[in-house]
């Protein structure tokens, strides 16, 4: 007695069953870009008009919690503290944290493009007048 072998697959369908089990690992497992943000960073930045070349206007912390589907932002600075909440988001190809908050009672928001490694943090931010300033928080 012979045995037959299997029928061969067509490649459509083995083409079709290896890109589902890839999306499927891409799916289960967290995105490369997505770095672990959150954590306590030193910040300083330069309030709005400040020359690319001057000493930064101010420095404190910035603590980041992951909540849910967003993150909580704590920043203090002096004596001062704000508090804010955001995302972070693949844009381009590079994982980028927003945040809103309010300062002396006006909305603000920062949009920080994030290092590969997660620890550094490089922004922009506006609030009150719609003038941009400029944030690097390191941890």
């Amino acid at each position: 007695m012979t045995r037959n072998a299997p029928p061969l697959r067509a490649p459509a369908t083995l083409l079709f069953a290896s890109t589902l089990a890839f999306a499927t690992t891409l799916l289960l497992a967290a995105p490369a870009w997505a770095a672990d943000v959150a954590g306590t960073y030193r910040v300083k930045g330069w309030n709005p008009g400040a020359a690319a070349n001057a000493a930064p206007g101010y420095g404190g912390t910035l603590a980041v919690t992951k909540q849910a589907e967003g993150y909580v932002f704590v920043w203090t600075v002096g004596n001062s503290v704000t508090k804010g909440v955001g995302f972070l988001k693949q844009i381009g190809g590079k994982p980028w944290l927003a945040a809103s908050y309010a300062n002396n009672g006006q909305a603000a928001s920062v949009l920080y493009e994030v290092a590969a490694d997660g620890k550094t943090l490089k922004g922009e931010w506006v609030g009150e007048g719609c003038r941009i300033g400029r944030e690097e928080a390191t941890r």
